[in-house]
């Protein structure tokens, strides 16, 4: 009989390990929910930068290169990551809880003369943005959550031409801080 007990116990721990692996733990707050399948997901908080290549052709003819970049990472200068001197634009998606913040430049070190664009997020599930110029020049839009698309979130964006091919540098905002200023503080 103990030996019966001891199996179960073994595998009642690895069950446990891995849900630990796999599952978002309950008091995680960077877990957020997946919009497209409504399933929590483990994704913390980050961003996907696809690089979108129109003259790739690999094995899926348009495929996008991808960066990912987390909070603790707030590159002033892209040239360093795979796919930045390729031809092409870039799309996002953002990871998060309600409040995350980032902002994208179109120049190195966070510089403004090239444009930039401010993402806030206004729920827990990610947002997609399939074009970085598709907005109201100058001034705050909200974006709805669109139900197995994108979660929702307010944008500003500050035009330049070519901005969406051009993304150089992007910075982490206070994650939780109330952001009243459309220029971001450098």
């Amino acid at each position: 009989m103990s030996g019966v007990k001891s199996t179960l116990q073994c595998a009642l721990v690895f069950l446990l390990f891995l849900g630990g692996i796999f599952l978002t733990p309950l008091n995680n707050p960077a877990g957020a929910t997946g919009a497209a399948n409504n399933v929590r997901t483990t994704e913390p908080v980050m961003i996907y930068l696809w690089h979108h290549d129109p003259y790739a052709n690999g094995l899926c003819d348009d495929c996008p290169g991808l960066i990912k970049i987390y909070p603790d990472d707030n590159p002033g200068n892209l040239f360093e990551y795979p796919f930045y001197l390729r031809s092409g634009y870039y799309t996002a998606t953002l990871f998060g809880p309600a409040g995350t913040k980032i902002t994208l430049f179109g120049n190195i070190n966070y510089k403004t003369d090239r444009g930039y664009l401010v993402l806030i997020k206004t729920d827990d599930d990610p947002i997609e943005v399939d074009d970085l110029e598709g907005f109201s020049p100058n001034q705050w839009v909200e974006v709805p959550h669109r139900k197995d698309v994108s979660g929702g979130y307010k944008v500003y964006y500050s035009p330049h031409e070519f901005f969406k091919e051009q993304i150089s540098s992007l910075k982490w905002e206070n994650l939780f801080a109330v952001f009243t200023s459309p220029v971001p503080a450098n």
